[in-house]
């Protein structure tokens, strides 16, 4: 009778061992699934600083997942999402999934590859900016301006410190003057340049031919022989390679840039060209 005790006693401790180990692994089974515990890329390449990765975890009962050492937030569906600031060249994320002893359920190496973005390639695409900006005040045989000439500066100012333009700034120009910089432009932009061009001072409308002119500080009254008219600079700026050209007029009939006898100077409203 006791030599049975002694064997039963020994049987029911060696079921319990292997209940016991069952059950452990069914627990794990459980928590890992059939595949993977991680779903993430493994690869991800990019031009940004900073990148996010998207992922999904099997199960999330009694488990916990790190980034290189850092906690990761875990939806309830099992998702996260790492975001990771990069250098440029290769970098790796670790992410690390551990249940709730602390043993390692899984651990996913993401290669990840910053690249420089290619900032000349994009420079010749948009090209450059240039304007031409003119103010006259102090005419030769017309009454004098008070503000053209300081609104040019505050012009030039800006487009050069607040937005990277070559600004060329005539003041108190003449006739030559102003069609002399326009053709040196002419010459000068490429197709894939931009175009600014904005005038400060005198203007003066021909009834008879209907025709619009600018007035250089050595214009005279009732002769046109030093005047800039709008066919000179819209010939001129149809010369011109330039992407865009955009004229901004401060002056009597400056509208007239925007039409002509056919009904257009091929000027879009506001000077747009392009």
């Amino acid at each position: 009778m006791g030599v049975f005790l002694r064997l039963s006693w020994q049987v029911l401790y060696g079921l319990t061992l292997l209940l016991v180990a069952a059950y452990a692994i069914d627990s794990a089974a459980q928590v890992a699934g059939d595949g993977p515990v991680i779903q993430a890329p493994s690869r991800v390449n990019t031009d940004q600083e900073t990148v996010s990765i998207d992922g999904k975890v099997t199960a999330t009962a009694a488990l916990t997942l790190s980034a290189d050492g850092k906690p990761v937030a875990i939806a309830r569906d099992g998702s996260f999402r790492v975001r990771k600031t990069l250098p440029l060249g290769k970098t790796t994320i670790v992410l690390v999934a551990k249940d709730a002893d602390g043993e390692i359920l899984e651990e996913k190496r993401i290669s990840v590859r910053r690249r420089e973005i290619a900032v000349e390639a994009i420079s010749d695409v948009v090209g450059n900016y240039f304007a031409l900006v003119i103010g006259n005040n102090e005419h030769q045989h017309l009454k004098h301006l008070e503000k053209a000439v300081n609104d040019a500066e505050g012009v030039s100012n800006i487009l050069r410190n607040k937005y990277g333009f070559e600004v060329t700034t005539l003041r108190n120009a003449t006739r030559y003057d102003i069609v002399t910089e326009l053709n040196k432009l002419r010459s000068k932009l490429t197709e894939n340049d931009n175009l600014l061009i904005y005038y400060a001072g005198h203007g003066d409308l021909d009834a008879a031919s209907d025709q619009g002119y600018w007035l250089p500080v050595d214009a005279e009254l009732n002769n046109v022989a030093r005047w800039v008219s709008i066919n000179t600079i819209t010939n001129t700026i149809r010369a011109m390679s330039a992407k865009h050209v955009l004229v901004v007029a401060d002056s009597c009939y400056s509208g007239t840039l925007t039409r002509g006898p056919e009904g257009s100077w091929g000027l879009a409203p506001n000077g747009w060209r392009g």
